[in-house]
């Protein structure tokens, strides 16, 4: 592999790992961005839903202490009298019933048919719970409409007198509409009471049970919302990851969860990730096309460099040609002065014989021959001289002896 692909490969490949570095720790430092965008987003709409529900519970019981306190001042404590207040009650603060426990007394319940002993009451769910919370306002656990069997309800209890209650019976329908049309694009809310079952969720299907009953997979998960006040979990159903941030009702230890697909909460983020993506990829094919003009251009003016220098050196070799010619022709004419001079004095000699009548056949016979011994004389000096300055620039191999003769055979004529 010549050196400027070497060369062109190395600077390409540093390319691919700088931007492979550069899209990690942006992918990297984008995700973490990302997460605390959905853990804020997350933990606000909780927040905000909580604190509505905890307004809304708070209200049923700020009315049923009024209640209780009105029911502690009254003079006249017949059932009659009692009742009327209890219509108002209702009306005024849209409860569905409720009712006034005097120690020792019958039930006054706003159904008058709904008259329970003080066995009977002290024996029922409100009661008890007030025994179980030492006395003290509360909100029960939710309980099923003794109506319809349905609707889920719960009582707000305060009691007066040390030993009396004052008790309104309210669905909790606002609740559950309020947490079921939360606006969470791409999740849903679920509401989840203090027995750890679901009071709403998406599906119906799932109301009324525990998380472990219909995916005992998820096990921990419910472990986990119930062991902690509120928090941030990350699970796994038939393949899909799901992000859910839960909080506590404080109140009724109701557990308030907003659940997000990661897929979708991440959006975003994979969307730019795929623009960094594509951007790198057009900024590396330009940087590569970028190089290859370059050593294009590089071998183009290389190649002009060398065509200059090989044009150089044919222009070198012509004047060193035309040099060896002028040596040649020198040494030729130097050589062949003598041979020239001898056919000139032979001739000059033979003409002035001629006319003087005294040239006899044997000096013309002798003549002629020193002739030929010149003119062979300047055919191989000639010869010799050709063959000196010949350069054969394929040869590889020479005989030595010849060259020494050539110059001896030069140096002697």
């Amino acid at each position: 592999m010549k050196l400027e692909k070497k060369i062109i490969l190395s600077i390409m490949g540093g390319m691919l790992l700088g931007f492979t570095a550069f899209l990690s720790i942006n992918y990297s430092m984008m995700y973490e961005t990302t997460s605390t965008e959905i853990y804020d987003k997350l933990k606000g709409k909780s927040a905000d839903l909580t604190r509505d529900i905890e307004e809304w519970l708070g209200d049923k019981q700020r009315t049923a202490l009024a209640l209780a306190r009105r029911a502690q001042n009254l003079q006249d404590r017949s059932p009659a009298n009692v009742r009327n207040y209890l219509y108002l009650v209702n009306q005024s603060a849209n409860i569905d019933a409720s009712m006034v426990y005097y120690k020792g007394q019958t039930l006054i319940h706003t159904e008058p048919d709904w008259a329970l002993t003080p066995q009977e009451e002290e024996a029922n769910m409100p009661y008890q719970t007030m025994l179980a919370n030492g006395f003290n306002p509360t909100i029960s656990k939710v309980f099923k409409s003794p109506i319809n069997k349905i609707d889920n309800m719960v009582a707000a209890i305060a009691p007066f007198n040390g030993d009396s209650v004052a008790t309104l019976v309210v669905e909790i329908k606002d609740v559950e509409e309020k947490v079921s049309s939360s606006n969470l694009d791409g999740g849903f809310a679920a509401l989840i009471d203090v027995d750890r079952r679901l009071l709403v969720d998406p599906n119906p299907n799932f109301i009324g049970k525990k998380i472990s009953e219909f995916n005992p997979e998820l096990g921990w998960m419910e472990e986990k919302i119930f062991a902690l006040k509120s928090g941030y979990i990350e699970y796994l159903v038939k393949g899909k990851v799901y992000l859910a941030f839960f909080d506590t009702i404080e109140s009724t230890g109701w557990k308030v969860v907003l659940t997000l697909k990661k897929e979708t909460a991440f959006a975003n983020l994979t969307v730019q990730t795929k623009k960094l993506i594509l951007i790198s990829v057009i900024f590396f094919i330009l940087g590569a096309i970028f190089i290859v003009i370059i050593n294009i251009l590089h071998e183009y003016w290389r190649r002009e460099i060398e065509l200059k220098r090989d044009e150089y050196e044919f222009i070198l070799a012509h004047r060193s040609r035309i040099s060896e010619i002028g040596e040649l022709i020198s040494g030729i004419n130097h050589q062949l002065h003598q041979p020239l001079n001898s056919l000139s004095l032979l001739s000059s000699s033979m003409l002035s014989k001629s006319k003087n009548k005294t040239l006899t056949s044997e000096v013309l016979e002798e003549n002629l021959i020193m002739s030929q011994k010149a003119i062979a004389l300047m055919s191989t000096t000639i010869g010799m001289f050709r063959n000196f300055y010949r350069f054969d620039g394929n040869a590889t191999t020479f005989c030595l002896k010849q060259c020494i003769d050539g110059v001896l055979q030069v140096l002697l004529y």
